[in-house]
C-alpha cells in the first residue's frame, strides 16, 4: 500500500510517492521506509500502489518495451500470474499511475489496474490514497484538486505536499518522507527535478521559497 498523487497539463507532469514498505498484508512484521517507488518513465514518472515488487516490475518492462502500453502490462501481468499463482489476487489489484509524453497530446496521465489502461483527466490532481485512509471526498473537499492549466508550479506542489501531508498524518501505511518528480516542458526543452525528503521540510521549503 501506498499513496501516489499526479498532475498533469500540456507543459509539466508532477508525481510524489510515498517510500513506505509494509511487511505483511497488514503491518504483521512491521514496515521499512525504504521503497523507491517513485520512477523515472522517459521524461514522464510513473509509480504503483498494491504489491511493490510487481508494480515496478511492470514498470520497468514497460519503460524497457517499445510496443502499445496496454499490450506490454497486459503481456507482463501475465508472466508474473504464471511465476506465482498464489498472489494472483494482489496481482490485479496493483494500480499504477503513468505520466508519458506524446508530442501531438504532450503530457497525458495513465491509470493501470486489472489489465485494464485508462486515459485520466489533466490539470486535476489525481490521488491513490492507501486502504486505511477513509476521507477522501472530505480531502477533495478541503482542497482544490482541480487545478487548471494557468497555475504557478510551486503553488500546484504545495497543495500537493499538503494533501501527501493529510493522508500521511492519519495512515499507518503512509511514510512520512515522500519522492516528488518534477518536470517542465518550456520552448521545446525538458527540465527534470527530483527530490526527496520529510513531508515537513518540504512544505517548509516550498513556504519559504527554497523549494
Amino acid at each position: 500500500m501506498t499513496v501516489i498523487l499526479a498532475y498533469c497539463r500540456n507543459d509539466c507532469s508532477i508525481m510524489l510517492a510515498d517510500k513506505r514498505l509494509n511487511i505483511g498484508n497488514n503491518q504483521e512484521k512491521g514496515y521499512q521506509d525504504t521503497g523507491q517507488k517513485l520512477i523515472e518513465f522517459g521524461v514522464g514518472w510513473a509509480s504503483g500502489s498494491g504489491l511493490y515488487e510487481v508494480a515496478n516490475r511492470v514498470i520497468y518492462y514497460l519503460i524497457e518495451d517499445k510496443m502499445n502500453v496496454l499490450e506490454s502490462y497486459k503481456r507482463t501481468l501475465e508472466q508474473i500470474k504464471i511465476g506465482n499463482p498464489h498472489l494472483i489476487e494482489g496481482i490485479d489489484n496493483t494500480a499504477i499511475l503513468v505520466s508519458s509524453f506524446d508530442p501531438s497530446t504532450n503530457f497525458n496521465l495513465s491509470f493501470l489496474w486489472n489489465g485494464k489502461c485508462t486515459g485520466l483527466k489533466k490539470e486535476k490532481v489525481i490521488m491513490l490514497p492507501p486502504k486505511d485512509y477513509t476521507k477522501v471526498r472530505e480531502l477533495e473537499k478541503k482542497y482544490d484538486l482541480n487545478l487548471g492549466k494557468d497555475g504557478r508550479i510551486t503553488e500546484i506542489i504545495y497543495q500537493m505536499l499538503l494533501v501527501f501531508k493529510e493522508i500521511s498524518d492519519t495512515s499507518n501505511y503512509v511514510s512520512k518522507t515522500c519522492d516528488i518528480g518534477i518536470t517542465l516542458l518550456n520552448d521545446g526543452q525538458f527540465s527534470k527535478l527530483q527530490k526527496s525528503g520529510e513531508i515537513s521540510d518540504l512544505i517548509n521549503q516550498v513556504e519559504n521559497n527554497e523549494f
